[in-house]
């Protein structure tokens, strides 16, 4: 009934899918371009109209009453930030202990305009050793169009040269504060030269 309603709710507002769902029992799932607050409601009328079980990460202080049903019934796992273990430690964790899990998130990490994308989606997807879905919000064509599975190899600069081409020409609700899809360590390395412990989520 929900899936009904959400893909009935998706064909009145002109919204419409590209491409298909990998069979991928692990994935980390990027969605881009993220500039404004009607993302979310788009986005799950999309997660119910195609039956689409992921989860994302929030602050373990969220999940207390009265707004812990919520995250819990949405899909959201706690993270505790202020833990020895970084939080890519912990999201490396989840995925060997589970037998599935598809984890989005919105690598720019905010809805206002920065110059570079959040890394640490690139870091969990590297040492969880699982692969990187990317998947476009086109406000512009009224499109959510899903990208072909990336493995990340530890050379940034190239693994994000085959995101970038994907994302390029997409269009955001308020693509004005749309953030460049890079990272800053590109400025540097290409390698891991990186600390995994100083990343932040998102």
């Amino acid at each position: 009934m929900l899936s009904r309603f959400a893909r009935l709710a998706l064909k009145i507002l002109g919204w419409r899918w590209e491409g298909g769902l990998p069979p991928d029992q692990k994935l980390v799932l990027i969605v881009a371009p993220h500039t404004s607050n009607w993302d979310l409601p788009v986005g799950i009328l999309f997660k119910w109209a195609l039956k689409i079980d992921c989860n994302y990460l929030a602050k373990h202080t969220v999940f207390r009453p009265p707004l812990s049903w919520f995250f819990n019934a949405t899909g959201g796992i706690p993270v505790f930030r202020h833990e020895h273990r970084n939080v890519v430690g912990q999201v490396a964790d989840m995925f060997a202990q589970r037998q599935r899990l598809w984890l989005a998130i919105a690598p720019a990490g905010t809805r206002s305009k920065t110059d570079h994308w959040k890394s640490g989606f690139y870091y969990m997807a590297l040492e969880a050793k699982v692969p990187l879905l990317p998947i476009i919000l086109d406000f512009d064509r009224k499109v959510m169009a899903f990208g072909p599975l990336h493995h990340m190899t530890g050379q940034v600069s190239q693994d994000m040269d085959r995101i970038r081409a994907f994302f390029d020409g997409s269009i955001g609700h308020r693509n004005e504060l749309s953030t460049p899809v890079r990272l800053s360590v590109e400025d540097s390395d290409s390698n891991l030269a990186a600390d995994a412990a100083s990343i932040e989520m998102g």
